[in-house]
Protein backbone atom coordinates (compact mmCIF):
# COMPACT_ATOMS: atom_id res chain seq x y z
CA UNK A 1 0.00 0.00 0.00
CA UNK A 2 2.85 2.61 0.58
CA UNK A 3 3.26 2.00 -3.09
CA UNK A 4 -0.47 4.01 -3.90
CA UNK A 5 0.25 6.20 -0.97
CA UNK A 6 3.77 7.28 -2.49
CA UNK A 7 1.91 7.87 -6.09
CA UNK A 8 -1.04 9.62 -4.79
CA UNK A 9 1.12 11.81 -3.00
CA UNK A 10 3.23 12.85 -6.19
CA UNK A 11 -0.45 13.17 -8.12
CA UNK A 12 -1.63 15.55 -5.77
CA UNK A 13 1.78 17.09 -5.77
CA UNK A 14 1.48 18.13 -9.21
CA UNK A 15 -2.07 19.39 -8.75
CA UNK A 16 -4.10 16.34 -9.61
CA UNK A 17 -6.59 14.34 -7.97
CA UNK A 18 -7.03 10.55 -9.42
CA UNK A 19 -10.57 9.93 -9.01
CA UNK A 20 -11.03 6.48 -9.43
CA UNK A 21 -8.53 4.93 -7.25
CA UNK A 22 -9.72 1.57 -6.61
CA UNK A 23 -8.03 -2.52 -6.93
CA UNK A 24 -8.60 -2.28 -10.38
CA UNK A 25 -6.25 0.35 -11.00
CA UNK A 26 -3.30 -0.72 -9.01
CA UNK A 27 -1.21 -2.42 -10.74
CA UNK A 28 1.31 -5.04 -9.86
CA UNK A 29 4.56 -7.11 -10.89
CA UNK A 30 5.04 -9.52 -9.64
CA UNK A 31 7.52 -13.31 -9.46
CA UNK A 32 7.39 -16.81 -8.58
CA UNK A 33 11.03 -16.78 -8.11
CA UNK A 34 12.66 -17.79 -4.89
CA UNK A 35 12.53 -14.37 -3.03
CA UNK A 36 16.36 -14.29 -3.16
CA UNK A 37 16.91 -14.73 -6.42
CA UNK A 38 14.73 -11.85 -7.65
CA UNK A 39 15.90 -9.04 -9.33
CA UNK A 40 14.09 -5.73 -9.31
CA UNK A 41 14.84 -4.65 -12.55
CA UNK A 42 13.91 -7.42 -14.51
CA UNK A 43 11.12 -6.27 -17.20
CA UNK A 44 9.74 -9.64 -18.33
CA UNK A 45 8.17 -9.65 -14.74
CA UNK A 46 4.22 -10.50 -15.50
CA UNK A 47 2.17 -8.14 -14.37
CA UNK A 48 -1.69 -8.11 -13.38
CA UNK A 49 -4.07 -5.53 -11.96
CA UNK A 50 -4.43 -6.17 -7.91
CA UNK A 51 -8.55 -6.88 -8.32
CA UNK A 52 -7.28 -10.20 -9.80
CA UNK A 53 -5.57 -11.57 -6.86
CA UNK A 54 -9.45 -11.53 -4.64
CA UNK A 55 -10.03 -14.61 -3.02
CA UNK A 56 -13.08 -15.56 -5.51
CA UNK A 57 -9.92 -15.83 -8.66
CA UNK A 58 -7.69 -18.03 -8.90
CA UNK A 59 -3.26 -16.71 -8.72
CA UNK A 60 -2.48 -16.23 -11.69
CA UNK A 61 -0.41 -19.25 -13.10
CA UNK A 62 2.86 -19.37 -12.96
CA UNK A 63 5.25 -18.47 -16.08
CA UNK A 64 6.16 -21.22 -18.26
CA UNK A 65 9.90 -20.26 -17.37
CA UNK A 66 9.14 -21.62 -14.26
CA UNK A 67 11.17 -24.78 -14.03
CA UNK A 68 10.32 -25.62 -10.41
CA UNK A 69 8.01 -28.50 -9.83
CA UNK A 70 4.49 -28.45 -8.08
CA UNK A 71 3.54 -31.37 -5.69
CA UNK A 72 -0.11 -32.51 -5.17
CA UNK A 73 -0.64 -29.74 -2.19
CA UNK A 74 0.84 -26.50 -4.49
CA UNK A 75 4.17 -26.67 -2.77
CA UNK A 76 6.99 -25.86 -4.86
CA UNK A 77 10.65 -27.47 -4.00
CA UNK A 78 8.83 -27.35 -0.06
CA UNK A 79 7.61 -23.80 -0.70
CA UNK A 80 3.96 -22.68 -1.00
CA UNK A 81 2.95 -21.55 -4.43
CA UNK A 82 2.69 -17.49 -3.53
CA UNK A 83 3.78 -14.39 -5.40
CA UNK A 84 6.68 -12.33 -5.19
CA UNK A 85 5.40 -8.83 -5.32
CA UNK A 86 8.23 -6.91 -7.23
CA UNK A 87 6.34 -3.26 -8.03
CA UNK A 88 3.11 -2.22 -7.36
CA UNK A 89 2.03 1.26 -10.06
CA UNK A 90 -1.44 3.43 -9.90
CA UNK A 91 -2.67 3.37 -13.17
CA UNK A 92 -5.82 4.59 -15.53
CA UNK A 93 -5.40 7.99 -15.20
CA UNK A 94 -8.78 8.76 -17.52
CA UNK A 95 -10.46 10.02 -14.49
CA UNK A 96 -7.56 12.44 -13.19
CA UNK A 97 -8.59 15.94 -12.41
CA UNK A 98 -6.94 19.05 -11.76
CA UNK A 99 -7.59 20.13 -8.11
CA UNK A 100 -10.52 21.67 -8.04
CA UNK A 101 -12.45 20.91 -11.64
CA UNK A 102 -15.58 19.90 -11.27
CA UNK A 103 -16.35 16.37 -11.50
CA UNK A 104 -18.86 16.13 -14.86
CA UNK A 105 -17.63 12.77 -17.06
CA UNK A 106 -16.04 10.03 -14.74
CA UNK A 107 -15.42 8.58 -11.47
CA UNK A 108 -14.76 6.00 -9.03
CA UNK A 109 -17.93 3.98 -8.47
CA UNK A 110 -19.45 2.52 -4.95
CA UNK A 111 -17.54 2.39 -2.11
CA UNK A 112 -14.74 4.24 -3.91
CA UNK A 113 -16.37 7.52 -4.15
CA UNK A 114 -17.46 9.61 -1.22
CA UNK A 115 -21.00 10.18 -0.37
CA UNK A 116 -20.78 13.98 -0.16
CA UNK A 117 -18.87 14.85 -3.03
CA UNK A 118 -21.72 15.14 -5.55
CA UNK A 119 -21.62 15.13 -9.82
CA UNK A 120 -20.76 18.72 -10.24
CA UNK A 121 -18.84 19.49 -7.07
CA UNK A 122 -15.21 20.59 -7.21
CA UNK A 123 -12.90 17.68 -6.21
CA UNK A 124 -9.87 17.70 -3.93
CA UNK A 125 -7.70 15.13 -2.40
CA UNK A 126 -10.39 13.57 -0.14
CA UNK A 127 -11.59 11.95 -2.97
CA UNK A 128 -8.49 9.97 -3.15
CA UNK A 129 -7.56 9.54 0.26
CA UNK A 130 -11.11 8.39 0.36
CA UNK A 131 -10.36 6.07 -2.12
CA UNK A 132 -7.52 5.03 -0.99
CA UNK A 133 -8.79 3.76 2.89
CA UNK A 134 -11.34 1.98 0.63
CA UNK A 135 -8.50 0.03 -1.06
CA UNK A 136 -6.29 -0.69 2.10
CA UNK A 137 -9.52 -2.07 3.63
CA UNK A 138 -10.20 -4.51 0.56
CA UNK A 139 -6.22 -5.36 0.43
CA UNK A 140 -6.35 -6.28 4.37
CA UNK A 141 -9.53 -7.94 4.12
CA UNK A 142 -7.87 -10.08 1.01
CA UNK A 143 -4.93 -11.33 3.76
CA UNK A 144 -7.77 -11.81 6.61
CA UNK A 145 -6.55 -8.67 8.76
CA UNK A 146 -9.42 -6.78 10.06
CA UNK A 147 -8.12 -2.50 10.24
CA UNK A 148 -11.86 -1.49 11.07
CA UNK A 149 -12.10 0.66 13.51
CA UNK A 150 -15.00 0.37 16.60
CA UNK A 151 -17.22 2.38 14.87
CA UNK A 152 -16.61 1.18 11.35
CA UNK A 153 -17.07 -2.20 13.04
CA UNK A 154 -20.57 -1.53 14.56
CA UNK A 155 -21.70 -0.49 11.47
CA UNK A 156 -23.08 4.00 11.29
CA UNK A 157 -25.15 3.44 8.48
CA UNK A 158 -22.63 3.85 5.86
CA UNK A 159 -20.58 0.39 6.76
CA UNK A 160 -17.37 2.88 7.70
CA UNK A 161 -16.29 3.18 3.44
CA UNK A 162 -18.36 5.98 2.59
CA UNK A 163 -17.44 8.68 4.85
CA UNK A 164 -14.15 10.28 4.90
CA UNK A 165 -13.48 10.62 8.90
CA UNK A 166 -11.09 13.99 10.02
CA UNK A 167 -8.21 12.14 11.04
CA UNK A 168 -8.81 8.73 10.33
CA UNK A 169 -7.07 8.43 6.77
Amino acid sequence: MEGVKKALQQVHELGFVHCDVSASNVFLNYTHAKPDSISTSSPSSPSLSLSSLSSSSPAPSPPPTTNWNNDENGKMNGRTNELTIIHVVLGDFDAVLKVGERVLHKRAVGKGWPKNVKWGDRVTEEVDWHGYKVLEHWVYKQVGVDVMDEEERNGDGDEGWTTVRAGKW
